[in-house]
C-alpha cells in the first residue's frame, strides 16, 4: 500500500481508470475511518457520481470539491478557464481554492484530478514547476496522503514533478495485436521508502471496481 502522509502521482491516458482507482482508494480509506477529499479540476462532480453509479458505490462520505470549468467553486468565472501570465498564477481562484479546501477539510486522504489542468493555466513551465512543487511540499507538510492524477504526456515532458513525489503509479490501456481485445495494466514506477513488484501487472475493471493481478 501507499505510505501515509506522502504524495503520489497516478498517470494514465483517458479511459485507463485513474478516476476509478482514485475513488476506490478513497473508499478504502473510509473503511479505516479516514477523512477523504476529492478535488476535481476536469470532470464535473455530478458526472463523476453518475459514472461510478454502475459500481453501486456510495460517495456521500467522500467530500467532492468541484473546481471543474462547470463547477460552482470558481465564483463568477466558472464555466471557462482563463490563461493567466505567470506572475498571476499564484493568485488565480483555482490555486487558492485547492489550498483553502485542504486547509478546511484537513483530509487523511486526498485526490486531485487532474493536476494537468493546472499546467494549462500557466504559460511558463518554470512557474508551473515552482507552484506544483510548492503544492507537493504543502501537502506533505499537512500529513495528508495525496494522490495526484497527471497526464502521461506531461509526465514524459517534465520529470520534475515525478521526482518530487514519493511514488509514481502508471495505468495503461492497450490493444492486443493478436486478439484485438483491450488490455489493461498497472505499473509501479517508483515507491520511495518501500519495496514493490516491478513490471506491468494485468488489471481488470469489473462491476466491483479495479482488480490487479500481480505476476
Amino acid at each position: 500500500g501507499l505510505i501515509a502522509g506522502r504524495c503520489y502521482l497516478i498517470g494514465g491516458p483517458a479511459g485507463a481508470g485513474k478516476t476509478i482507482f482514485s475513488l476506490q482508494w478513497l473508499r478504502a480509506g473510509l473503511q479505516h475511518h479516514e477523512k477523504c477529499l476529492y478535488i476535481t479540476l476536469c470532470e464535473p462532480g455530478p458526472e463523476i457520481i453518475r459514472n461510478v453509479a454502475s459500481f453501486d458505490w456510495r460517495l456521500e462520505h467522500i467530500e467532492i470539491v468541484d473546481l471543474s470549468p462547470s463547477g460552482s467553486e470558481l465564483g463568477d468565472e466558472s464555466g471557462e478557464y482563463h490563461i493567466f501570465p505567470p506572475s498571476e498564477v499564484e493568485s488565480t481562484p483555482i490555486w487558492k481554492s485547492i489550498y483553502q479546501a485542504v486547509r478546511r477539510a484537513r483530509p487523511d486522504r486526498l485526490v486531485i484530478d487532474s493536476v494537468t489542468q493546472l499546467r494549462y493555466l500557466a504559460t511558463d513551465e518554470h512557474q508551473f514547476r515552482k507552484h506544483i512543487l510548492a503544492l507537493v511540499n504543502f501537502l506533505n507538510g499537512t500529513g495528508t496522503t495525496s494522490l495526484l492524477a497527471f497526464d502521461p504526456s506531461e509526465m514524459a515532458r517534465d520529470t520534475s514533478v515525478a521526482l518530487a513525489v514519493d511514488g509514481v503509479i502508471r495505468l495503461s490501456k492497450d490493444i492486443s495485436a493478436g486478439l484485438g481485445i483491450g488490455l489493461r495494466s498497472l505499473e509501479v514506477e517508483k515507491l520511495r521508502g518501500s519495496g514493490f513488484m516491478s513490471g506491468r501487472h494485468p488489471m481488470r475493471i469489473t462491476s466491483n471496481g479495479m482488480h490487479v493481478f500481480p505476476h
